[in-house]
């Protein structure tokens, strides 16, 4: 894949891009939902005890700058919970809301919440300051 048209997804594109091309470490089993879509509807993808409800919103993650942590995550959210699901998804948008407008390609990303880890850290392709690649 092209490098400008990898910048250009949402972070939760990017997971799911290299969800099955990465060995040197696991992505979690990874559903984006578009703004209020169902998530009823993507379900059956994760079979887990426990989600991450977390944000893709269309400018977090891309060529030239990062908004990483500026939106919600909600973690340990039962998956057997389709309230609690409902709710904490609700949450994430709520936080793009508070930030700007809602942009039609903002996402809700859904994963499998990793438990037992013994490392855990963020992906970056480039180096935020010179743009240089990792």
């Amino acid at each position: 894949m092209d490098i400008k048209k990898f910048h250009k997804k949402t972070k939760g594109q990017k997971l799911i891009f290299l969800q099955n091309k990465i060995d040197l470490f696991k992505i979690p089993k990874t559903i984006c939902l578009k703004n209020n879509e169902e998530y009823s509807k993507k379900k059956h993808f994760l079979n887990c005890d426990l989600l991450a409800v977390r944000s893709s919103a269309s400018n977090e993650d891309g060529e030239f700058s990062s908004s990483a942590g500026e939106f919600e995550s909600i973690l340990n959210v039962k998956s057997n919970s389709p309230k609690s699901i409902k709710k904490s998804i609700d949450k994430v948008i709520a936080s793009y809301k508070k930030k700007r407008s809602i942009h039609k390609n903002d996402e809700v990303i859904v994963q499998e919440m990793i438990q037992k880890t013994s490392m855990s850290g963020v992906l970056f392709t480039h180096d935020l300051n010179s743009g240089a690649p990792y």
